[in-house]
């Protein structure tokens, strides 16, 4: 089977609790839609578990993407020398991200060993931006966000990555014809207070940010499973 889930922001328990509540296998794909890092602070421990995981597919959020910005500055700066300095501009930047949320992330990080840090590194910089499969007959846009200003049917290659993660999400508009939008970039409640620690779901969308819920959902069959 292959599943969705996303915003895991860096608990581990509830990575670990819905995998096992989805019965996740060797056999199965999971797509994790962003946001696995910040929040919490076992962001790290997901990453390098995720990392061991060939059957698991990771797409870009916001958190991920300036968690990657920040620790391979940080890296690149230090990796010679601990105790140098970072430029402003870095430490202004790392300083925002850590009251935003990344203080668990760069916590996590700062332990690793130097071959650790360059191997999460280099799997942050390999996350996709967006995935399409085809599942149960219906074709599906895996995206954490949409750009603002997006037609319908255009190529999502052809909007930078920061257009993509700034953007919003239009719960009523048709992004591409003939397949379903799975996004994670608002929670649930936001889009429709019916749907408060649910997944909502419409004729062309599927939003799968619950909150303080972790939620799966089954691409193939179209099953939802909670935390």
């Amino acid at each position: 089977m292959n599943y969705v889930i996303s915003n895991l922001y860096g608990n581990y328990d509830s990575y670990e609790a819905i995998l096992k509540q989805i019965n996740f296998t060797k056999n199965d794909t999971l797509f994790v839609l962003g946001n696995i890092v910040d929040g919490g602070n076992k962001g790290i421990e997901i990453l390098k578990d995720m990392m061991l995981r060939e059957n698991v597919f990771p797409i870009l959020g916001d958190h991920d993407y300036i968690a990657y910005e920040v620790l391979s500055g940080i890296w690149e700066a230090t990796k010679d020398d601990i105790t140098a300095p970072l430029d402003k501009d870095l430490a202004d930047r790392c300083r925002e991200w850590s009251e935003r949320g990344g203080e668990g992330t760069l916590e996590g990080f700062a332990k690793l060993s130097d071959e650790d840090k360059e191997a999460v590194l280099d799997y942050l910089e390999e996350f996709s931006v967006y995935e399409e499969v085809e599942c149960g007959g219906i074709d599906y846009v895996l995206c954490h966000s949409m750009p603002v200003n997006f037609l319908t049917d255009d190529s999502l290659e052809d909007y930078e990555v920061e257009e993509v993660l700034a953007g919003c999400v239009e719960y009523d508009k048709e992004y591409f014809y003939s397949k379903v939008l799975i996004s994670a970039h608002d929670t649930t409640d936001e889009i429709d207070p019916g749907f408060e620690g649910r997944i909502f779901k419409n004729e062309y969308h599927v939003a799968i940010n619950c909150g303080a819920v972790t939620a799966a959902y089954c691409l193939d069959t179209g099953e939802e499973f909670y935390i």
